[in-house]
């Protein structure tokens, strides 16, 4: 880690924690929660997940380092289930296929536990999103859970900034709740990278060996 980012690590902290204890969290999402956990299908459990994971961090947003333009997020790793990757082709008129590297929850929790990968991060090649066109989201309107809960609360994109072969801690908004339940709501559903359930060229990326 170079010297700037060691230096800025311990004061992004200190800001995301003051800019969490002055937004508070909005009651409604409570009842949003409920509705997910209420709804009979899967595509309904994910929306209403969507929506109370945007309600969660609207106070955080406009106090949050992520702008307009900003595609650093849009170059790592996003493990997505196959009823989130269902809704993408209304939105972009891609068809989803079904990945040969897809796993079920209880594959993924495991090897979270090994600590070869994290629940939010398939191990995926790090190129952009398929859905990335010009700089911007093309699919910003039904972009799934793991994209809209990836607010850093940094007052800037210092580190974001993706460097080869370095972790960087970023002090990302807590939606730990709203994680959980995306797991508990869809017990059969496939999970993958975004890039292997829209792969390029109709191909998939390969992951590396753990």
């Amino acid at each position: 880690m170079t010297p700037a980012l060691a230096e800025r690590v311990p004061l992004a902290m200190q800001r995301a924690r003051a800019k969490v204890a002055a937004a508070g969290s909005p009651a409604d999402v409570f009842a949003q929660l409920r509705a997910a956990g209420a709804a009979r299908t899967v595509a309904k459990r994910v929306h209403w997940l969507q929506r109370a994971a945007d309600r969660h961090l609207e106070p955080l947003a406009a106090v949050s380092a992520c702008r307009s333009g900003c595609t650093h997020c849009c170059h790592i790793a996003l493990t997505i289930t196959d009823a989130e990757a269902q809704l993408l082709p209304q939105a972009s008129g891609r068809p989803a296929v079904r990945p040969a590297d897809a796993v079920r929850r209880e594959d993924l929790q495991a090897m979270a536990r090994d600590e070869r990968l994290q629940v939010d991060a398939l191990d995926a090649e790090l190129v952009s999103c398929p859905f990335l066109s010009e700089g911007a989201c093309s699919v910003y309107a039904t972009c799934p859970l793991a994209c809209r809960v990836q607010l850093n609360l940094d007052d800037d994109d210092l580190l974001c900034q993706l460097v080869p072969g370095v972790d960087v801690p970023v002090p990302y908004a807590d939606a730990t709740s709203i994680r959980g339940l995306w797991l508990a709501l869809q017990p059969s559903a496939l999970y993958a990278d975004i890039r292997s359930f829209f792969p390029a060229g109709g191909t998939v990326p390969a992951r590396p060996t753990p």
